[in-house]
């Protein structure tokens, strides 16, 4: 019995004995996670609701993807806690003409401080910033008191769950559906919840809202992202687009069996994800197994070219393609990798996909840490109270539009008629040196 050629060791990632070579073969045969422009499921000749992403699952997908990750969950959970601060207060706002600045003064409302000291606030505070930074849209929940007079209580609902309708004939979206079953395709207006929406341009919408007999509302805030209509796309999703997502992923696999079966790599090679429906047509319609074989004549036909002395001078054809913007996308690639079982290390590229993560979401190194890698150094104290310092100085955009349903609530409870510049800011640390005052912090408002 001849012994096997190639060593799969997941879906796409495989280790070839007889040229010592690892490889990484794309993505494998995982549902479709692209971000495009809606599709719209069509429902008794009727167009309820637009597609998230080209399965209507894109939220799930990305859950599902980041759960494999040991940096990414962890990052954004950084994000959302460094956005919200200490908590969140009541101000009035004056100008002052002597020294020509805008001054803030601190609301003591006792109703106000109420609201949003209450415990539903406080959470609608901290899952509203875990989806954005995860998804860039969140989907506040508002209800009217029992009398109707005022928005008694603000929480989030599942982004995961909500899509919104399709837009009316004047571009407004006017329902929500809600569901946790989307992915079983039987979601229907009889077993979603359906809320209407809360139009943000509409300059008489506190009236109206006040006159619609539903008690309970969403109000749609998001950050702007270019071309999305419906869903607007967090920045970091370009790490998953560009494949760094499913190269950090496959490290841990490789590494694992590196150490297990004691295989010493000499070669690293990288075959794009797009290859396999390039190459071979209807892939995305073939059996899990019938791709299996195909990947597995490719890893033989690689073997063959580079095994031996006599296949010395053979090449392997390098295809790239062109697109639209004229730019080249990524090629095959073949590295070759020094012994690393000495040094304990295999392979570099968790170093740097780690740092692609760090750019894509936007954050210094100092301030979470290094990624994973030999050079574990994350700078000075200074350097870190600098780096927050900064950071912090830098939410004001984000947190403004979490924010942003309280100044409804303002104007709808009449907060805003008794206090007309009335706004709302977020309290937070601000790490000082040791020796002023010989504090390591103080309260500041941002």
């Amino acid at each position: 019995m001849s012994k096997r050629l190639d060593l799969i060791i997941s879906d796409d990632v495989a280790y070839l004995p007889g040229i010592r070579a690892g490889v990484f073969m794309g993505a494998g045969p995982m549902p479709a996670v692209r971000p495009s422009e809606p599709k719209i499921e069509l429902l008794n000749n009727i167009t309820p609701y637009a597609s998230w992403g080209d399965d209507n699952l894109f939220p799930q997908n990305i859950i599902e993807m980041s759960s494999r990750s040991t940096e990414l969950p962890s990052l954004l959970e950084w994000k959302a806690r460094a956005a919200l601060g200490k908590e969140v207060l009541p101000f009035t706002r004056s100008y002052d003409a002597a020294t020509g600045t805008l001054k803030d003064e601190f609301c003591n409302d006792p109703k106000i401080l109420a609201f949003l000291s209450s415990i539903p606030t406080k959470r609608y505070m901290r899952e509203a910033y875990n989806d954005f930074f995860w998804f860039w849209n969140v989907f506040p929940d508002l209800i009217k008191s029992k009398g109707g007079d005022e928005i008694a209580y603000i929480g989030v609902n599942e982004a995961a769950h909500c899509r919104w309708s399709v837009q009316n004939d004047k571009g407004i979206i006017e329902k929500c559906w809600i569901s946790p079953n989307w992915g079983t395709g039987m979601v229907k207006e009889d077993n979603a919840l359906i809320l209407p929406v809360i139009d943000p341009y509409n300059w008489n919408a506190v009236e109206d809202i006040k006159k619609n007999t539903s008690n309970r509302f969403v109000y749609p805030i998001s950050f702007p992202s270019p071309g999305k209509t419906y869903y607007q796309l967090s920045t970091w999703d370009g790490f998953r687009t560009s494949g760094w997502m499913a190269i950090a992923e496959k490290i841990p696999v490789f590494k694992q069996h590196l150490m297990k079966n004691q295989m010493h790599i000499k070669y690293l090679i990288t075959i794009p994800s797009n290859h396999w429906e390039n190459h071979y047509e209807g892939w995305h319609n073939k059996s899990e197994e019938e791709q299996m074989q195909l990947k597995r004549k490719t890893l033989t036909e690689i073997n063959d070219r580079l095994t031996n002395v006599e296949n010395a001078g053979k090449s392997i054809m390098n295809e790239v393609s062109i697109d639209a913007e004229g730019k080249v996308q990524p090629g095959w690639k073949i590295e070759v990798i020094d012994d690393k079982f000495k040094e304990g290390a295999y392979l570099e590229d968790s170093q740097e996909a780690s740092a692609h993560l760090m750019r894509a979401l936007g954050l210094d190194p100092t301030l979470v840490g290094q990624g994973p890698g030999k050079n574990m150094g994350a700078g000075s104290g200074s350097d870190k109270r600098i780096a927050f310092n900064l950071y912090c100085a830098l939410q004001n955009p984000y947190r403004d539009v979490v924010l942003e349903p309280f100044h409804f609530i303002a104007d709808y409870n009449g907060w805003k008629e008794k206090y007309p510049t009335l706004t709302f800011k977020t309290v937070e640390v601000e790490l000082e040196t040791l020796d002023k005052s010989h504090q390591t912090s103080q309260l500041k408002a941002a």
